[in-house]
């Protein structure tokens, strides 16, 4: 069996009574078989039943298992963080410990570091066993990751990960409550060149306690994290929003003077095309030192091809609800809908591709 020199293998528990000891058990015998040295931690993230008492009685057998506990529930990113901050070893990895990911697959991380030298080694799901809006749930928040920060990694809160602990070290963490902070150190990493690799990870149904993951506090904290690490996603947005405002408003007033409904969509989306652009590239993607010729071609062609989907959109739209005020701005929402996707993705992945997006320290 293929062995890492040290490692620290820490699990965050909240409430996990009925789960924590087998899972300690079990990482203690595989981390026996394949390290030549190792701790085992348990963050008790202000549990309110025996989760830190079950793990104290198991330190007491072996004293390479510890517990360390928080006074009050912090969330999930607080329990990462002092989770990374409580390991001594060169290799860190980490699990859930509701039961749902097997850690006897933990050689196969091993495996796959020692082939490709990453620095990173992270899971994906295979099946995983949760229900449908949870997952329809984390499928929406991975594509808003993968448009806003363009991480691609197959499932960025998969939580069975090793990680050299040099690549921790070298960051400065900030989430809290929410499930961001796997988007946030993933991100980081990337940002300073740390080598990321997946491999497949079995989940399993949860057999005790109840997960949190889903909860809407949770869900709304890792927005703010969100929030916190890239503003850009409220920029995009206010960009969007007033843009569309402007050609709604222009559409309203050529409509009222009685042009034509295709007229009337003409002039309001070439009217709001220089605002747009000129928003997008200073504000959205601080793009502002890029090559403004090159900029203004890609995001030209973008610009036509989602709005020019927009004008199609609306025209099928308001042949199918009909004629009048009413129903031609309804066509037009319709339209414009269909065509920020579009948009966005060009001009994140192409027109402005060049520009890094920077952290902020919180």
């Amino acid at each position: 069996m293929d062995k890492l020199k040290e490692v620290s293998a820490f699990f965050p528990a909240y409430n996990e009574e009925g789960n924590i000891a087998n899972i300690v058990k079990t990482a203690e015998a595989v981390l026996e078989k394949c390290s030549n040295k190792y701790e085992i931690i348990v963050v008790d993230d202000g549990s309110s039943d025996k989760t830190a008492e079950v793990v104290r009685n198991l330190s007491l057998a072996n004293d390479r298992i510890k517990v360390v506990s928080h006074e009050k529930n912090m969330g999930y990113g607080m329990a990462l963080r002092t989770g990374f901050k409580s390991c001594q070893y060169e290799w860190i990895v980490f699990s859930d410990s509701d039961g749902q990911f097997d850690f006897t697959e933990f050689p196969n991380f091993i495996k796959e570091q020692e082939k490709t030298n990453a620095d990173l080694v992270v899971g994906y799901y295979q099946g995983r066993k949760v229900s449908p809006l949870r997952k329809m749930n984390s499928k929406i928040w991975q594509l808003l990751i993968w448009a806003l920060l363009g991480l691609k990694v197959r499932d960025i809160d998969c939580g069975f990960k090793l990680i050299r602990k040099k690549v921790i070290d070298s960051m400065v963490l900030t989430s809290e409550r929410g499930a961001f902070i796997s988007t946030e150190f993933l991100v980081k990493a990337r940002e300073k060149k740390f080598k990321i690799v997946e491999i497949p990870v079995s989940h399993y149904p949860r057999k005790e306690g109840q997960a949190t993951g889903a909860n809407l506090k949770v869900i709304l904290s890792s927005f703010r994290d969100l929030y916190k690490i890239k503003r850009r996603f409220i920029l995009f947005f206010f960009v969007g929003i007033t843009s569309t405002l402007m050609s709604l408003l222009l559409f309203n007033l050529f409509f009222a003077l009685n042009l034509s409904f295709t007229l009337s969509l003409l002039f309001s989306l070439l009217s709001s095309v220089v605002y747009n652009f000129s928003m997008n590239r200073s504000l959205t993607f601080s793009a502002g030192k890029g090559i403004l010729k090159e900029q203004v071609w890609k995001y030209s062609i973008v610009y036509s091809i989602a709005h020019g989907t927009n004008f199609i959109v609306s025209h099928i739209a308001e042949g199918l609800l009909g004629g009048g005020t009413l129903m031609a701005n309804i066509s037009v929402v319709i339209g414009i809908a269909v065509s920020i996707p579009l948009s966005f993705f060009g001009y994140l992945l192409w027109a402005f591709k060049n520009k890094k997006f920077n952290f902020r320290k919180i």
